[in-house]
């Protein structure tokens, strides 16, 4: 009877213990279920989070720990659709932001955002992040001259160009990113285009996963963060055709598509 008992405790036991929660995202999710609200930030160029960041969001102010986490109350009666705030975050030798928060259906759209270093003149820094899957989205660079002609394709094939001393800094391969392009000498004179590829899914036709993998590219340049996009919802597509830069002004394209 002694051993019966022990075993049925065991398993008792067993059956009611909750396993740690040691994944950020679990326990973000989580905590919104408390009503808490919780941003991640991270650096731009080496993917770490950002620590002792200042986050200021909806009247309440915030400082990110060592996991980059700044946790603030949800805001009240969030409406049945969308709604849309900002975040400004603020840290030492980081170029100041004003972050666009997307809330659907009541929920955080996203949560993890990154910063950049501070950049000289002349200088664009184009970073991407997405959520847990696809696990491999790339991004890619295109320049062509005044007559139209290819000059460069920075991408985690090509890496890095002196034309304009261009690179790709951070190539993620295990979803979330971010994934990171700076521009060290704009050309005024030149065109560029800027795309997304679904890698994970590069042989789809009928994929959705990058147009529900929560992707936004923020643009930041000595201004701070001069633009930001959100990859179209629930569209079919494997190219994320995000912007251009013709004669030094961006200009926005937003659509998604298949490998031609």
């Amino acid at each position: 009877m002694l051993i019966f008992s022990l075993l049925s405790s065991l398993i008792i036991s067993s059956v009611h213990a909750v396993p740690p929660r040691n994944n950020p995202r679990v326990d973000d999710q989580f905590a919104e279920l408390d009503e808490e609200l919780v941003l991640r930030f991270f650096d731009a160029v080496t993917g770490q989070p950002l620590s002792n960041a200042q986050v200021s969001f909806e009247g309440a102010r915030s400082k990110t720990d060592n996991l980059g986490a700044a946790r603030f109350p949800m805001p009240e009666d969030l409406p049945v659709g969308d709604y849309k705030s900002k975040a400004v975050v603020t840290k030492e030798g980081y170029i100041p932001a004003e972050i666009p928060i997307t809330f659907m259906a009541g929920s955080l759209w996203h949560n993890r955002f990154s910063l950049s270093p501070k950049l000289g003149s002349e200088k664009f820094r184009i970073v991407l992040d997405w959520g847990e899957k696809p696990r491999d989205l790339d991004a890619h660079l295109l320049k062509k001259n005044m007559d139209n002609k290819n000059v460069y394709h920075i991408s985690f094939h090509h890496m890095k160009r002196h034309e304009d001393d261009a690179l790709l800094d951070r190539d993620d391969k295990d979803g979330e990113g971010p994934e990171t392009i700076t521009i060290n000498d704009l050309d005024s004179s030149a065109n560029y285009t800027y795309f997304i590829h679904d890698y994970s899914n590069k042989k789809s036709t009928r994929s959705t996963d990058l147009s529900q993998s929560r992707a936004h590219v923020s643009i930041y340049s000595t201004k701070g963060l001069v633009r930001s996009f959100s990859v179209p919802y629930d569209e079919v597509g494997v190219v994320w055709e995000v912007f251009e830069i013709k004669q030094g002004q961006i200009i926005s394209v937003n659509k998604l598509r298949n490998v031609e």
